[in-house]
């Protein structure tokens, strides 16, 4: 039976399904140092890593002291939870999300992680006790995901790895060591944290990569590379994206989740499904009457969205001065920037909208308008299912 373990602050928790509700197994582990600074635990991964086809798990942390193993191994003794292994890269503060899976095909597991601006590679060493590391490579930024698992269906993991630029490598074993046989990166965007997962996203029999940045990219392979098949919109950044059944009808969905929200962004959980239907002619308009306020150096509305839509009419005005703009974001890309006075009704491909006023500051503004407001305002919108052109 499976169990969910969780990380958190510089605990990691197991909880274990009672029939009625999760129950905590164990005590909660502290992750500490000798002298007792604790460590700050990132994430958390159930696996056999010892290849004693028991599961064991694999928490990485150590953001909060040099001196707390970047990697600690925890196993189950029936009643608690107690140290069984650990790794440290001496001189380093943490690491996130550490990947696990058998990619050099020699029939045992690998923990992939990123310590640094590099990536390690650890291998179980049952002599030792301990684990024999190789650095795979060195980076030019943060690496935060790793993930091992078959996007080319031969039937093998590949190492995927996640970066905070955002962009993505993925290497392959071709026998005599790991070659790299992709890169993405999409600058601009939000960074690439712990969002990124493999698995098939669209029922079709093979396995997509899913990378989240503030959108979820969607590559599957083609036979001699990744190509880019879909792009789903969501704002703020994503530090979760995972491919799973959760509906238990037999087909995966995208599980998507924000650990950074900006002004006028709430933190957001999303679950995408590949063909979910709607009628065509589906149709919602709000009128929100949001205005903007005169702080911050910018204000920003709130949020709209609603995923089944393609089009969106929205009603919008706006009154500022020199220096000043009045900005409409749709799909989290800016589409309209004003200045002076001014409304207007227009429609947009898109289904998440935001306005924002930016301001220089510079001297005292008064009010020019004729709308009762300085900076902009959202009157009305109109989400569509289908386009009308």
């Amino acid at each position: 039976k499976n169990e969910i373990a969780v990380s958190w602050w510089s605990y990691v928790s197991v909880f274990k399904w009672s029939g009625h509700r999760y129950k905590t197994i164990g005590k909660p582990y502290l992750v500490s140092s000798r002298s007792g600074r604790w460590g700050g635990s990132m994430d958390c991964y159930i696996g056999d890593c010892d290849n004693d086809g028991e599961n064991e798990l694999i928490v990485s942390n150590g953001a909060y002291s040099d001196d707390i193993p970047e990697i600690l191994i925890l196993k189950w003794n029936g009643k608690d939870f107690y140290k069984y292994a650990e790794w440290n890269d001496n001189g380093r503060n943490g690491i996130y999300m550490a990947g696990l899976g058998d990619i050099d095909y020699d029939g045992k597991n690998e923990i992939v992680c990123g310590s640094g601006r590099k990536i390690v590679i650890l291998e179980w060493n049952e002599t030792k006790k301990s684990f024999d590391s190789t650095i795979l490579e060195h980076t030019r930024d943060y690496p935060f995901a790793c993930v091992c698992k078959d996007s080319d269906m031969d039937g093998k993991p590949e190492l995927h790895l996640g970066f905070s630029t955002p962009r993505i490598e993925i290497f392959k074993w071709n026998g005599t060591n790991y070659e790299k046989i992709f890169e993405k990166e999409w600058p601009g965007e939000g960074g690439l944290i712990e969002g990124l997962d493999v698995g098939d996203t669209d029922s079709d029999g093979t396995n997509e990569v899913c990378a989240g940045t503030n959108y979820v990219h969607i590559l599957q392979w083609n036979g001699t590379s990744y190509v880019e098949e879909y792009v789903i919109p969501t704002f703020g950044t994503l530090a979760v994206v995972a491919v799973g059944d959760i509906d238990n009808d037999g087909k995966n969905e995208i599980n998507a989740g924000s650990v950074i929200a900006d002004h006028g962004q709430n933190y957001m959980t999303w679950i995408f499904k590949h063909g979910y239907t709607i009628p065509e002619d589906k149709e919602e308009r709000i009128e929100p009457h949001w205005r903007s306020g005169y702080r911050n150096r910018m204000d920003r509305s709130k949020t709209w969205e609603r995923y089944w839509a393609e089009e969106i009419e929205i009603t919008w005005k706006w009154s500022v001065g020199p220096g000043d703009r009045a900005e409409l974001y749709v799909n989290d890309k800016l589409v309209e920037s004003k200045t002076g006075v001014g409304e207007e009704t227009i429609t947009v491909y898109g289904s998440v909208v935001q306005a924002r006023m930016v301001t220089d500051e510079k001297g005292k503004k008064t009010a020019i308008d004729k709308y009762g407001i300085y900076g902009c305002g959202i009157d009305s919108l109109v989400f569509r299912a289908t386009k009308t052109k």
